[in-house]
C-alpha cells in the first residue's frame, strides 16, 4: 500500500563519518517508509565541503561525503531514495544520486 511520498531534508552527506547523526535521519526515513510511504532523503553540498577521507578539498564526484551518503543510504535499504544537490555560489551546478520522479 502507497500512502505517498514524504521528503527529509537532512544532512548525512554534509557531516560524513558520525553514525550517530546519519541514525537521526535513516531512522525518520525507514520508520516513515514502513508506514507505507515512499521517502526521500534530500540533501545538498557546496563546494567547501567537499572532502576527501584525508579531508582535503576534491571535487564532489571524489568526496567522501557522497560516497558516505551512497553507502548510509544503500545499507539501509534507501539506495534509491535520495538525492544531493550541490552548489557554487547558490547557483545549482549538480544533482547527484538522484531518483526523484516529479508528478503534477
Amino acid at each position: 500500500m502507497n500512502c505517498g511520498a514524504i521528503i527529509v531534508a537532512g544532512s548525512l552527506a554534509q557531516r560524513p563519518g558520525y553514525g550517530g547523526h546519519a541514525w537521526v535521519f535513516l531512522q525518520y526515513l525507514l520508520g516513515i517508509r514502513r508506514l507505507g510511504f515512499d521517502v526521500l532523503s534530500l540533501d545538498w553540498l557546496d563546494r567547501p565541503m567537499c572532502r576527501d577521507h584525508a579531508g582535503q578539498p576534491c571535487a564532489i564526484e571524489d568526496s567522501w561525503n557522497v560516497e558516505y551518503l551512497a553507502d548510509a543510504m544503500r545499507g539501509s535499504g534507501l539506495g534509491d531514495a535520495c538525492s544531493v544537490e550541490y552548489f557554487d555560489s547558490g547557483v545549482v551546478l549538480k544533482r547527484l544520486l538522484e531518483n526523484v520522479e516529479v508528478t503534477a
